[in-house]
């Protein structure tokens, strides 16, 4: 009994880790594209960037470590950014 629940929980926090290392790609790639498109790139970035493809690509590996860092404590991560917006809604 306590191992399904342990295999449960551990599909859970793998599948967590994917869901929430795609969000973050997938900002650092919109974030990275929107900076192309109204020409506020860093100089250093506008030389290797070229068009779309380019930035949206530099956008998702750009911190990929960092990424799959937070992605390994979810859990902890989702806690530090939930917490504050709770204390918001509660205080306003």
């Amino acid at each position: 009994m306590i191992c399904k629940y342990s295999y449960i929980l551990y599909g859970t926090y793998c599948y967590g880790i994917i869901i929430y290392d795609i969000v973050l790609i997938y900002n650092n790639s919109k974030n990275k594209l929107k900076k192309f498109k109204n020409n506020t790139l860093d100089a250093r970035e506008a030389l290797l960037i070229k068009n779309e493809w380019d930035a949206v690509y530099r956008g998702a590996y750009e911190f990929f470590l960092e990424n799959l860092c937070e992605s390994l404590f979810w859990p902890i991560n989702l806690l530090s950014n939930i917490i504050p917006y709770i204390v918001l809604k509660i205080n306003s």
